[in-house]
């Protein structure tokens, strides 16, 4: 999954946890057609759109992004160190 992706589709969690139907969340924005696109990675988010829909949330920019790589972190895949 890319990161445009992975990000977007943290923000619609997001959106679903505050309550906000994708039409609420989406009027003034983009489209609720775009919005789709950007949460099946159809369609690469642009970072004036996360900050738009950052500030919809009424989420601080610096927490999400935070809270984002936190995320990252967690679902990142390590392996075992190759022995010599």
């Amino acid at each position: 999954m890319s990161i445009s992706r992975r990000l977007f589709v943290f923000i619609d969690e997001l959106r679903y946890r505050k309550g906000l139907t994708i039409s609420e969340f989406t009027e003034g924005i983009v489209s609720e057609r775009t919005y789709r696109r950007y949460v099946n990675g159809i369609t690469k988010v642009t970072q004036e759109d996360v900050f738009l829909f950052i500030q919809r949330l009424g989420i601080d920019p610096c927490e999400f992004y935070m809270e984002f790589t936190k995320r990252m972190e967690k679902q990142s895949v390590t392996f075992p160190e190759k022995k010599v």
